[in-house]
């Protein structure tokens, strides 16, 4: 599930032609287009998706994102509680537990954030 997660991710940061199927001494990786302005990893222009589901750097350089495009910041602090907590009563939520969250779980919350985005937007 998790590179499933990260072409969504991968996805809604702006990266195209995304597939599992490219061959490195390392292995099978999953590649595709950067957005512009993000350096690729090979001179074709293409590059290796980010593990954001399970690397909390590329999950934090996904929060960056947010920021750097003029996302919408609230929406993505909801759907990351609403994770966090499996959609329970959050009273009791606490900058703890967002600053504790796993890649996985913002990740989800990003996706999230930008699918009800989308739909609002069409």
């Amino acid at each position: 599930m998790s590179r499933e997660l990260d072409a969504e991710v991968a996805r809604a940061l702006g990266w195209t032609d995304i597939h599992d199927n490219a061959y490195t001494p390392a292995g099978q990786v999953m590649c595709g287009t950067p957005p512009e302005g993000t350096t690729p990893t090979w001179s074709s222009g293409r590059g290796v998706v980010p593990h954001f589901s399970t690397d909390i750097a590329a999950a934090y350089a996904m929060e960056q994102a947010i920021i750097e495009r003029g996302w919408h910041q609230a929406r993505y602090y909801v759907e990351l509680v609403k994770v966090i907590t499996d959609d329970r009563p959050h009273d009791n939520i606490g900058g703890f537990d967002l600053v504790h969250a796993s890649a996985d779980q913002r990740c989800r919350a990003f996706v999230a954030a930008f699918l009800k985005a989308k739909e609002r937007s069409a």
